[in-house]
């Protein structure tokens, strides 16, 4: 959990990430690191409000999530 004092939530990274047009420099540094999915974000907020609901309930803007993840294309995410 001390990570997140200093670092946004897994979803706030997506909606930058979709947001930016990456430079020639970020593009060759993307493709090396392993891609995360949707579905992996998802389940990780899940997981992460399993073990410390409290603590996640306060310190993220779920707003967001629910702008990213409400009647989302994939089965598995749309709720």
């Amino acid at each position: 959990m001390q990570y997140f004092e200093n670092n946004p939530s897994p979803f706030q990274d997506m909606k930058t990430f979709h947001s930016s047009v990456p430079s020639a420099a970020k593009k060759r540094k993307l493709s090396d690191a392993r891609f995360v999915t949707n579905l992996d974000i998802v389940e990780s907020c899940y997981y992460f409000l399993q073990v410390a609901g409290d603590y996640f309930r306060q310190r993220w803007q779920w707003s967001e999530f629910i702008k990213l993840y409400v009647g989302h294309s994939e089965d598995f995410i749309c709720w």
